[in-house]
């Protein structure tokens, strides 16, 4: 049992450290890049617009990006509970928020949609943080 327990761990910490990896790529990610991160998200997240089948998500989300709406791929992993706000400002730097579980979680990117996308990975990532306690934790990543 205990060595189940212990894989269970390394899982989780492997787990969050592709999270930290991917925000930290979401935030310095150009905007020409933006696809692949979206792509790289929809396997690392977890899916709760979508459903199950990941066949019909990826043809979904590939559908989408074929038309340029990549926010609706990063709303579509949201789903509809987390509230959010997205802004652009003069320079073309983009910055959104989270609130999800009394969490306000903000991140940049060079879209809005990577900056959706790397608040949202980071409001999970809080959330699955050892001692987290809801309301606790503020981040943001530039």
């Amino acid at each position: 049992m205990l060595r189940f327990r212990t894989a269970l761990c390394q899982t989780r910490l492997s787990r969050r450290e592709r999270l930290r990896e991917f925000i930290a790529e979401c935030a310095v990610c150009p905007g020409s890049e933006a696809h692949a991160r979206l792509r790289e998200g929809v396997q690392l997240l977890p899916d709760f617009a979508y459903g199950q089948d990941q066949a019909v998500h990826n043809l979904q989300m590939e559908t989408l990006l074929a038309v340029g709406a990549e926010m609706c791929v990063v709303l579509g992993l949201m789903g509809e509970d987390p509230a959010f706000m997205v802004s652009r400002g003069e320079a073309g730097a983009c910055l959104a928020t989270v609130i999800l579980h009394d969490m306000d979680i903000s991140a940049e990117g060079a879209t809005p949609a990577l900056a959706l996308l790397g608040a949202w990975a980071s409001a999970l990532l809080a959330g699955e943080e050892p001692g987290h306690a809801p309301g606790d934790v503020s981040m943001c990543v530039h």
